[in-house]
């Protein structure tokens, strides 16, 4: 990145109008080829703040105009910026001015519209964890186990060395 377009990167990093630098930001990126990183470098933010901003682009001017109106914060409009159709994110600042939403439900309707789960049910406890570590590790204790869990999906795996006959007699004696 030469001098030039550094030095303007970095004059309207300042900007606080956060759709013109959003605007600005998009533009500069695709004329130049710029990456993510390498913007976020020059602004001195991570990533996944510019990612951020230049998703705000896709917000319609009623939204926008919100924001000016000062309806909705920037925190909220980051949310539904995630959204991928127009009418989910006009429905989603609808339902959010109608209700007040704080940024804890702002996510949560923006993974019911993104992935089709509700919000609900509890995390695994510490104690729940170690239980089922060690139902599985019962079975043999060279089995490696990885556990995840988020609000919408739970991976467990579990991984185990040697040939078919082994790995089959194993996977038997946990399913039963």
């Amino acid at each position: 990145m030469n001098d030039q377009l550094r030095e303007r990167l970095l004059a309207f990093s300042t900007d606080k109008d956060i759709f013109n630098k959003a605007k600005q930001l998009l533009l500069l990126r695709k004329e130049y080829q710029l990456k993510i990183k390498d913007i976020a470098d020059v602004f001195q933010v991570k990533s996944s703040y510019i990612c951020q901003l230049m998703r705000l682009n896709r917000l319609p001017e009623m939204i926008k105009d919100g924001y000016y109106g000062k309806q909705i914060n920037i925190s909220l409009l980051f949310i539904i910026s995630r959204l991928r159709s127009e009418q989910d994110i006009v429905n989603a600042y609808e339902k959010i001015l109608q209700s007040g939403f704080s940024v804890a439900q702002t996510e949560s309707l923006v993974r019911e519209i993104l992935y089709k789960i509700k919000d609900k049910g509890d995390y695994l406890n510490r104690e729940e964890i170690k239980g089922l570590f060690k139902l599985i590790k019962d079975v043999n204790p060279d089995l490696m186990i990885k556990f995840r869990q988020t609000k919408i999906k739970t991976l467990l795996r579990i991984e185990m060395k040697g040939n078919l006959e082994t790995t089959s007699t194993l996977i038997r004696r946990i399913i039963s």
